[in-house]
C-alpha cells in the first residue's frame, strides 16, 4: 500500500518511520535527522510549486518535505491500516 504525500509522490507504508510537524524540526533531536548534521539522506520537496511546508516524512534512507500536514497524512496512513483489517483473509489455492 502507498500514501500519497503530495505533488506527484507516493510513498511505500511500510517504508515511512515517521511523519512530523514541520516546527519540530527545530528541536535538538529532530535536527540530527537533516543534512548538514551529518546526515546522507537525500532530501526531496514534494508538490507542484514546492510551496508551504507542513511535514516531515522520514523513511529509511529518505527525507520528503510534503506540503500536506502530519494529521492528514497519520489519517491517511490509519484509513490505510484500518481497510486492510477489514479485507477478508483470500484462501490459499
Amino acid at each position: 500500500m502507498f500514501i500519497h504525500i503530495g505533488g506527484d509522490e507516493m510513498v511505500r507504508l511500510r517504508d515511512i518511520i515517521g511523519i512530523f510537524d514541520i516546527h519540530i524540526k527545530d528541536s535538538t533531536d529532530f535536527a540530527k535527522l537533516f543534512p548538514g548534521n551529518d546526515n546522507k539522506s537525500p532530501v526531496t520537496t514534494v508538490g507542484p510549486d514546492s510551496g508551504e511546508i507542513k511535514s516531515v516524512v522520514l523513511t529509511d534512507g529518505h527525507i520528503y518535505l510534503s506540503p500536506i500536514s502530519s494529521l492528514t497524512l497519520k489519517r491517511r496512513a490509519d484509513n490505510l491500516y484500518r481497510d486492510l483489517a477489514q479485507e477478508p483473509l483470500k484462501p490459499a489455492d
